[in-house]
């Protein structure tokens, strides 16, 4: 088994103006659905993921 491990990146938060301020996304209102989009994203970055691993 390989040792190699994929370098670990920071997340990037650029900065805000000071007067601006952040609003909530609008989400659908049957938790279903909700429950279905965190899925959908999740299992994005997970197939991104391993992609990127495969690659090692």
């Amino acid at each position: 088994m390989s040792n190699a491990l994929r370098k670990d990146t920071r997340v990037h938060i650029t900065p805000r103006k000071a007067g601006e301020v952040v609003c909530a996304h609008p989400v659908s209102g049957v938790h279903a659905d909700q429950v279905q989009a965190a899925f959908e994203k999740v299992f994005r970055r997970y197939e991104a993921t391993l992609k990127e691993l495969s690659k090692v």
